[in-house]
């Protein structure tokens, strides 16, 4: 199983209405995409963590392979709401992979 963590900060120029509206759209849209991708176990967006968080959200997901994982990411359902719903609000973003 590999776990596949991604951590992303929202731009400062963003409202609070802005940032939430963002978070919540990203994570209704990543989270749609659970039933699509073989060996896709498990993917949460975390939208609302504590005060002492430095990231405004995480992705929190398992595949079965490493090659689950990279069809995953470069999958047109996937990259299309990277590209749209992400990565203009975003200011940094921060991935680690690893075996469990």
């Amino acid at each position: 199983m590999i776990k596949h963590l991604v951590l992303w900060k929202l731009r400062e120029s963003l409202t609070a209405a802005e940032a939430e509206a963002v978070k919540e759209d990203a994570k209704i849209c990543l989270e749609k995409l659970k039933p699509h991708f073989k060996g896709l176990h498990k993917l949460t967006l975390i939208i609302h963590g504590l005060d002492s968080s430095t990231v405004d959200m995480c992705l929190d997901s398992e595949f079965e392979t490493i090659e689950d994982l990279n069809n995953y990411a470069t999958n047109p359902l996937h990259t299309n709401i990277a590209d749209n719903y992400i990565k203009p609000y975003v200011v940094s973003r921060s991935c680690i992979d690893y075996e469990i």
